[in-house]
């Protein structure tokens, strides 16, 4: 089924944008944009062309043999039969066209819009187009999201906070039960369940030293049992179990124990503080004229943490886009593994998540933004203390 709505807006942005059209390649389904506007179409062998023109019905350039698996009531039909013929089709397809755009990132820096081959490319430019970047036309296109993809995130986001919370009151009345890490990540996929959230996988549950891994899962081999004085990080994505739904990702702290030690309480204060300080320049630059770039937010939260002597310990990026997916396609909050020079825009959900990773233990703190027309709005219950879990023993 072509997804007409957003053909709609990436027709709407070339025009505000001064480009011609957009041209999808995939091949054996190495480009998962070309499924956001035609759905998943199977038995497709050959290599295969959408173009969106700035204005106009988009047209499918397939192979003869994989014509068929096209709907023709909604896309123009283009067939080839060999390499030359593929050749002079995008040559009379692109005759009268200057600027297009593909999944192509200048020096690989934004992977999410980088998935067409380099032999593509100098194919595509054959024709004599200028190709340039679809970075920020994918996330205006295909990743802001609806009125009823709010109300999910939303839902799925409360759905998580009462779950995380739980299991911590769980660990409480259940300490003298030899409980584990696995044990604990059971009981959060279940109650994910009851609240009819769905995740691919997960949750990370971390005690004292597998906290420093920040994707760390737990396997019943090398599990940690919970005990007094145990550090524990919880990471819980999930969304509802309804079609469109879009994700929620949360990541909060607990302590076993009476009296939070300092050494925990210091590096949650700088994390946290790294947190809103990140939250409050997106805020600032929304007030100043518009939403920045993603590289800069990123860049305000390690700054933070580097003058608090922890630069090294801070070793992902920022943030990340929500969507249909965890880790979505559009801007994250990175300066770090990529320069993600793409604007932050409305209709954008994101995550700030920034942390430390000491030998010892890890901290991090996550919460969810929603970008509105009228500034970013967070979306997530922020964690402001370390979760103390006190123990509650049994009595001989």
């Amino acid at each position: 089924m072509v997804q007409t709505r957003n053909i709609h807006f990436a027709q709407e942005y070339m025009r505000s944008n001064g480009l011609d059209g957009w041209l999808i390649h995939d091949y054996r389904n190495r480009n998962p944009i070309l499924t956001t506007f035609i759905g998943q179409t199977n038995m497709i062998t050959r290599p295969v062309f959408l173009w969106i023109p700035q204005s106009g019905k988009p047209s499918i350039i397939a192979h003869h043999v994989d014509i068929g698996r096209f709907n023709a009531e909604q896309l123009n039909i283009v067939d080839y039969f060999n390499y030359n013929s593929l050749r002079n089709t995008l040559g009379t397809i692109l005759r009268q066209v200057s600027f297009v755009a593909m999944e192509y990132s200048p020096m690989a820096e934004i992977p999410r819009s980088s998935y067409v081959d380099a032999g593509t490319i100098e194919l595509v430019k054959e024709t004599g187009v200028s190709i340039s970047t679809s970075a920020d036309l994918i996330q205006y296109a295909t990743q802001r999201w609806s009125e009823e993809q709010l109300d999910s995130h939303i839902n799925a986001s409360n759905a998580l906070t009462l779950s995380v919370q739980s299991a911590f009151s769980y660990i409480a009345e259940n300490i003298d039960s030899h409980l584990t890490e696995s044990t604990v990540a059971n009981m959060l996929r279940k109650s994910l369940e009851s609240e009819g959230l769905i995740a691919p996988d997960g949750p990370v549950v971390a005690v004292d030293n597998h906290s420093n891994d920040p994707h760390y899962l737990p396997e019943p081999d090398k599990d940690y049992e919970i005990v007094d004085g145990s550090w524990i990080l919880i990471d819980i994505w999930g969304k509802q179990n309804k079609s469109n739904s879009v994700f929620a990702d949360i990541t909060w702290v607990g302590y076993v124990g009476n009296s939070i030690p300092d050494r925990y309480q210091e590096i949650f204060q700088i994390v946290v503080k790294a947190r809103d300080k990140a939250f409050e320049y997106i805020e600032s630059s929304f007030r100043d004229g518009g939403y920045p770039r993603g590289m800069d937010v990123d860049a305000i939260a390690r700054d933070f943490i580097a003058d608090h002597g922890y630069s090294k310990y801070f070793t992902h990026r920022l943030g990340h886009s929500l969507g249909l997916d965890v880790h979505g396609d559009a801007v994250n909050l990175d300066g770090w593994e990529t320069n993600d020079s793409r604007h932050l825009m409305a209709g954008l959900g994101l995550t700030i998540e920034p942390g430390i990773y000491l030998p010892e233990f890890g901290m991090r703190s996550e919460i969810d933004i929603f970008l509105t027309e009228s500034g970013p709005k967070l979306t997530t219950k922020k964690q402001e203390d370390i979760f103390r879990i006190n123990p509650q023993h049994r009595t001989l």
